[in-house]
């Protein structure tokens, strides 16, 4: 599907905005949102309805989700944002508002403006599509510095941005934190990292210069079989962070052909190496055919 929206479209309220979906597997040629398969119209004059989109699986029911961004929406607080979610657009036909939606966080505070820019993805790597949206002019913990909120466990039950799993905090005086995000693996360590902009922060020495982000929730000391060992490929002394019954201090099993306890050796026993390293000789894979004498004293 092509999604397009029109911030100050006309649709239903004096530049409350719209969005449109057409409809199709293969596209040519010119289309018109005016003959668009599905449009959802914003119902606030001035609200930006459609300013950002994201789509995403949301449900886990194998369709893709449509999320709406109406930053300056009024909810209890003038301004504060909404953010509006429907589910499996493609099932839909005609004309709809966003009363019609499946799912609505809202802002909390007057013009926080919730929903300016909208993320969706598998920031963790945990298979679960989260949603991250921002809200620039929220005074969380400075004045217009901004945050960042993100959805992890997604049940449909939030309903405002204080519902968030976490929360990321400008901390610029009017730095509008959450400006821009953008996500992906910038650093090759196998896990996404959120990109985000402040870009009324100052930095460098120079006022309002702005500033860009990178920040992902990698476990500084990962434990994945959760045995208590950080694993060594992470610096720890874990030799098998995938198997919990594998650490350091296990009670070896001298015939299942693991080093259970970590010290090196397969069930206890020498370990037939190919290079002789220093004071450090081999025996047949631990079957010792024949008697070495060592002078310990010697060089």
């Amino acid at each position: 599907e092509i999604i397009a929206s029109a911030t100050f479209s006309d649709q239903s309220f004096s530049n409350a905005g719209a969005v449109s979906i057409i409809m199709g597997a293969s596209y040519s040629g010119s289309y018109s949102i005016n003959t668009a398969d599905v449009t959802i119209a914003g119902l606030q004059s001035m609200s930006e309805f459609g300013q950002s989109l994201a789509v995403g699986a949301l449900d886990n029911d194998g369709s893709i989700d449509l999320l709406i961004g109406s930053p300056y929406a009024d909810t209890s607080f003038i301004q504060a944002g909404s953010l509006f979610g429907f589910l499996d657009p493609s099932s839909m036909s005609g004309t709809y508002t966003e009363l019609d939606a499946d799912w609505v966080i809202e802002g909390e505070a007057l013009a926080s403006n919730l929903g300016e820019q909208i993320l969706v993805g598998d920031r963790n790597s945990d298979g679960v599509s989260e949603v991250m949206v921002s809200v620039p002019n929220a005074s969380a913990l400075i004045s217009g510095g901004g945050q960042i909120a993100i959805f992890e466990q997604i049940d449909f039950t939030e309903t405002q941005v204080s519902d968030a799993d976490r929360f990321l905090l400008g901390v610029g005086t009017a730095g509008r934190l959450g400006t821009a995000l953008a996500l992906g693996d910038v650093d090759g360590d196998g896990e996404a990292n959120l990109l985000f902009s402040a870009p009324y922060q100052d930095a460098g020495g120079w006022y309002s210069a702005g500033q860009v982000f990178s920040w992902q929730s990698l476990a500084d000391f990962p434990d994945v079989d959760q045995d208590g060992f950080v694993a060594v490929d992470a610096g720890g002394i874990d030799c098998d962070d995938s198997d919990a019954s594998i650490f350091p201090s296990a009670l070896e099993n001298p015939s299942n052909g693991i080093d259970d306890d970590c010290d090196g050796l397969i069930d206890d026993l020498l370990q037939y190496r190919i290079q002789e390293d220093l004071w450090i000789y081999d025996s047949e894979a631990g079957g010792i055919y024949q008697t070495d004498i060592f002078d310990f004293e010697g060089s």
